[in-house]
């Protein structure tokens, strides 16, 4: 199964797919998308702030 966190020479690097609006706080596991990447795959109740960048 592939890993959805990669050691860099800085740290760790994490791929999340993050689910605003999703209906409660929750961590609902690794899943590996259609192109092979895994990621981690989470939810929040809060929705996404508008007008605010995203961080890399």
């Amino acid at each position: 199964m592939a890993l959805p966190w990669t050691a860099t020479s800085e740290g760790l690097r994490l791929s999340v797919r993050l689910t605003p609006r999703g209906g409660r706080d929750e961590v609902d596991g690794i899943e590996v998308l259609a192109d092979g990447r895994a990621v981690l795959k989470a939810r929040v109740r809060a929705a996404p702030s508008e007008g605010r960048p995203m961080r890399p």
